[in-house]
């Protein structure tokens, strides 16, 4: 079963241990760097010659580490690569997909998931900003964690706060999003012509309103794609 080491220094608690498998990328998964991460208080220098290091480069994890920070500083969750050297800050890594930080509403119609992107004004109200896209039916293992949709390597950790971890399947996920839609932030890593869900910082029940005009939208661009289709 994949893996974190914990230091010998340190004690985790289940559901410190289940984050950090929920949360990052264990043996033998793969990532890039994020060039757009930055340290507090990191100089330019430091930060160019992590780029020049890693650049654009897909890397296997071989380990996932978490040892006590200097001075008692909380705790540090570092990679070792198959590819290079040393033990690297896991917070500068992402799937190699990317990502996309996106507001909007996710809503499933006729089976087939949507985000359709958004832009609140200041009375709560929203506006679709752009087209719909496609969501694929997966959940990365973040996605899983936060959704509580069941995933293997979840489970061979057994215990969230206590409790088994939720027992929903990512189709039972995307089919409450019929007749329960919602709106918020919500992370997706591009794949193809779809999105891939890989977390939701927080998120509400879309209102009516909303509904109304994702449901519009969805209908525009299907309407506008049978119109382009080339007759048979």
């Amino acid at each position: 079963m994949p893996s974190i080491t914990v230091s010998p220094e340190i004690e985790l608690p289940d559901e410190s241990i289940l984050h950090f498998v929920a949360a990052y990328y264990l043996p033998g998964e793969q990532v890039r760097l994020d060039a757009t991460a930055m340290f507090s208080g990191e100089t330019k220098v430091d930060y160019a010659a992590r780029v020049a290091l890693f650049g654009d480069k897909i890397l296997t994890v071989k380990e996932t580490r978490v040892d006590p920070a200097p001075e008692g500083r909380g705790l540090l969750l570092r990679y070792g690569f198959q590819e290079v050297a040393g033990l690297h800050s896991a917070q500068v890594f992402m799937d190699p997909r990317g990502y996309e930080h996106l507001y909007g509403t996710l809503i499933t119609r006729n089976d087939q998931p949507w985000f359709v992107p958004m832009d609140p004004d200041l009375n709560g109200a929203c506006d679709v900003i752009g087209e719909p896209r496609r969501v694929a039916q997966e959940l990365s293992r973040s996605g899983r964690y936060v959704c509580g949709v069941n995933d293997d390597v979840l489970l061979a950790h057994k215990m969230f706060g206590g409790t088994p971890h939720p027992d929903g399947t990512v189709e039972q996920f995307f089919a409450e999003r019929e007749a329960e839609p919602w709106t918020g932030e919500l992370v997706f890593h591009p794949d193809g012509d779809k999105l891939t869900l890989g977390g939701i910082p927080w998120n509400s029940v879309a209102s009516p309103d909303e509904v109304e005009k994702a449901e519009a939208a969805i209908g525009t661009l299907l309407e506008t794609s049978r119109q382009k289709a080339p007759a048979i």
